[in-house]
């Protein structure tokens, strides 16, 4: 068949489709197995035309869905069932069919193609569709839900949606990001200063929430407070990330945990599983999960991996005994720190050093 002709009978069909009464459409056994056919030979504007006539139905066929979109990433479209029609690398201006309506909330006809893709094991999703999905869902419980519940999704993809998430789902997004390499990167993020960590206690311990939060994003590097909410239950599990990602000690995490919304402290259960989360939890991904859920950057400096006068430490070590023992090279772990003064720090390597030397010489 001539590819005009193909263009035209699809489109043709498409229209008989979606104009017919929604009593002659329950089947759809006439239009689905040609349009099936004739899908993979569409062109880019016969393919958004379908997505847009089938987008206006409340229940389109899944497997017509399906096919537009491995047809639309075979032609590199963005996101055909959404109106996007650039290239998948690059960002298309969204169509008038992914414009949110006043509330926030994309329109039913959208969401009602969301859902279909997200509930069909087979669907493969990936990409700027996936990412695109994921940024509707958040304001969808349903779609949230519906995408939390697949498990061939990557982990951080789905890290914007981790409100949306049951316990069981949060502990296994958790997981799953610290197995994809998460748990790496936060050994070089500078500590906070204690003065910071007072700070924030000061705060906390008098209740005060705003003072607290914009301590914290200070704290964070971030220009602006987000919303931080800590006090809803949904929220709980933000603030142990936060502070994990802020690299606050267990036990500073702990008094805040206990202080600063008294409602959160009288729930003994849930202190145990913000414990549980801020100790089981890598500091990266804390980091890389409070930057999903609020949509922010965080933005914390690395530390050397050694300090300034490691030189001297090493020269110290090995005038002391025959080389540079574990515990000398934990000294210079410690000198690397920011959490303490200057001169404490120096202290603290003085200190190290000596105390190997000392088991070198036994």
């Amino acid at each position: 068949m001539r590819p005009d002709l193909v263009q035209v009978l699809l489109r043709v069909q498409t229209d008989l489709f979606a104009g017919a009464p929604a009593g002659a459409r329950d089947g759809s056994q006439a239009f689905e197995p040609l349009a099936l056919a004739l899908i993979s030979r569409a062109q880019p504007d016969t393919l958004l035309y379908v997505a847009r006539q089938l987008a206006q139905l409340p229940d389109p066929p899944e497997s017509v869905l399906r096919a537009i979109v491995v047809r639309g990433q075979e032609l590199g479209l963005a996101d055909p069932l959404h109106g996007g029609g650039g290239s998948a690398s690059s960002a298309a201006p969204p169509g008038p069919s992914r414009e949110p309506i006043p509330d926030g909330t994309p329109p039913a006809a959208s969401t009602g193609l969301d859902l279909a893709l997200a509930r069909d094991s087979h669907a493969l999703l990936g990409g700027r569709l996936l990412q695109d999905m994921v940024a509707r869902a958040r304001r969808v419980p349903d779609l949230a839900e519906a995408l939390l519940a697949r498990t061939d999704l990557p982990s951080r993809s789905l890290a914007p949606l981790y409100l949306h998430a049951d316990q069981a789902r949060r502990a296994a997004l958790r997981s799953a990001m610290a197995q994809d390499g998460g748990g790496a990167s936060h050994l070089r993020l500078v500590r906070p200063t204690r003065e910071r960590i007072a700070a924030l206690h000061d705060a906390a311990d008098i209740g005060e929430k705003a003072a607290f939060g914009a301590r914290l994003a200070q704290g964070l590097g971030l220009t602006v407070v987000p919303e931080w909410r800590f006090d809803q239950p949904a929220r709980h599990d933000c603030l142990a990330l936060a502070l994990l990602a802020l690299g606050a000690p267990e036990e500073a995490a702990i008094r805040i945990f206990l202080t600063l919304d008294k409602a959160l402290a009288r729930n003994v259960a849930t202190v145990f599983g913000l414990v549980e989360i801020f100790r089981r939890t890598p500091r990266s991904v804390a980091c890389a999960l409070i930057e999903a859920i609020y949509e922010i950057s965080i933005v914390l400096p690395q530390r050397n991996t050694a300090p300034a006068n490691a030189g001297r430490i090493i020269d110290h070590a090995r005038a002391a005994g025959r080389g540079l023992g574990a515990t000398a090279r934990e000294a210079l772990r410690a000198g690397a720190r920011t959490d303490m003064p200057g001169e404490s720090r120096v202290g603290s390597i003085r200190n190290g050093v000596r105390g190997a030397a000392t088991r070198d010489r036994d």
